[in-house]
């Protein structure tokens, strides 16, 4: 199974590219085709970046939930749909095009973070991923209330 680890700095460069991190790249392969899926995270200031084949998955799951006739699930679709992009690292030099409006809406200036979140990568402005690290404290609260939730599963 596929599992993104790790945290990697990466610079934009003149013309807005940046250079996808290698060790993500190979944690991918043979798994993945190369191609990737990025888009606005709903509850956070950051991207996420899915194998296609993951990205397919869960849209089509989704998709399969909701009921196309009804007005509310046919506008959720569409926003769930809105600012995406697709993208391929270059083979030789890694570098990625992310288009603007998806960076400008993360605030990133000049440096990102990619995060390797087991079948995710997310990508943040540096400056906000910085300032989103979780307390001890908070980490264990939100620990216990998805314990609870879990067991309620059950």
């Amino acid at each position: 199974m596929l599992r993104f680890v790790g945290e990697y700095t990466a610079k934009l460069d003149d013309k807005g590219r940046l250079i996808f991190p290698s060790a993500l790249k190979e944690q991918a392969s043979p798994n993945v085709d190369g191609e990737f899926i990025v888009k606005k995270n709903i509850h956070r200031k950051c991207l996420e970046i899915y194998p296609v084949e993951e990205w397919t998955r869960i849209s089509d799951e989704l998709y399969d939930s909701l009921d196309m006739l009804d007005p509310e699930d046919d506008e959720f679709w569409d926003e769930y749909n809105k600012y995406k992009a697709a993208f391929t690292p270059d083979e030789k030099t890694g570098r990625i095009l992310i288009p603007k409006k998806l960076l400008e809406m993360i605030n990133v200036e000049k440096e990102v973070v990619f995060v390797g979140l087991g079948r995710i990568i997310k990508l943040w402005a540096k400056e906000a991923y910085e300032r989103s690290q979780m307390s001890t404290e908070k980490y264990a609260e939100v620990t216990r209330k998805v314990k609870e939730k879990r067991e309620k599963r059950k």
